[in-house]
């Protein structure tokens, strides 16, 4: 079993669906506390007016400092959702794939309630989708209330505890934990740990200067489906022992 574990991200950039493309199972990552200041569950950036741009979600906070991010909803989300609608039919209407992504986007996220983590599952489940990928996808917050004791784990000790939980013989990890992750102590768990690094390639977009690390959705806007499909297959495993080599 091929696992890896992300939070909820509003349209997520590429490099995430390049990873989920690799596992068997991806665990949305949503038990756990809603970033204070500003982060990605609600908000990314895209193309508007020619720019990178963030299009941010307003949600409406508990006041709780441990408000978890299954928990959080969004402010007014008919209005917001209707908003960054128009944005993307504003910026995107002439993409050649844009009747695609906006089938995605509305399907995820147009009248599907206002919990921000399973609106974000719904387009993530959408892209894979339109892919043709169907791994499977299961909830953190699903597994904390058949386990209550995950509640009391974070760090190193809860991803790895979440993988053994779902049978992992193989976790893939983005590169942005590296201050808390041990690889060391999956191995010892029976658990093979690699590195992924996404690969970045250059397209057309609707600007003459390419932007990188835009949502995914200017991908699929600008993209055929084939060649957002084999886009997905790329990057490369690094062994967390030889950062320089590729598995």
């Amino acid at each position: 079993m091929i696992v890896t574990i992300h939070q909820p991200n509003f349209m997520p950039w590429l490099g995430l669906f390049q990873r989920v493309e690799k596992a068997d199972l991806h665990i949305v990552l949503d038990h756990v506390q809603f970033p204070r200041g500003k982060g990605w569950t609600n908000r990314n950036k895209l193309l508007v007016g020619g720019k990178s741009q963030w299009l941010t979600l307003p949600v409406t906070r508990s006041g709780r400092s441990d408000q978890s991010i299954s928990d959080v909803r969004l402010s007014e989300p008919k209005h917001h959702l209707n908003k960054v609608s128009a944005t993307l039919r504003h910026t995107y209407h002439d993409a050649p794939s844009y009747s695609m992504s906006r089938t995605v986007f509305e399907d995820s996220y147009l009248d599907r309630g206002d919990l921000v983590a399973a609106l974000n599952q719904n387009f993530l489940a959408g892209v894979l989708a339109y892919a043709s990928l169907a791994p499977q996808i299961v909830r953190s917050s699903q597994m904390v209330r058949e386990h209550p004791e995950l509640r009391e784990l974070s760090g190193n000790t809860l991803i790895l505890s979440l993988a053994k939980l779902v049978g992992a013989t193989r976790y893939i990890s983005g590169r942005g934990c590296l201050d808390f992750i041990d690889p060391p102590s999956f191995e010892e768990a029976g658990i093979q740990f690699v590195f992924f690094e996404p690969e970045h390639i250059h397209y057309q977009q609707l600007i003459p200067d390419f932007i990188s690390s835009l949502s995914v959705f200017d991908h699929m806007s600008m993209l055929s489906s084939l060649d957002f499909k084999n886009l997905l297959s790329k990057g490369t495993f690094i062994s967390p022992d030889s950062p320089a080599e590729s598995d």
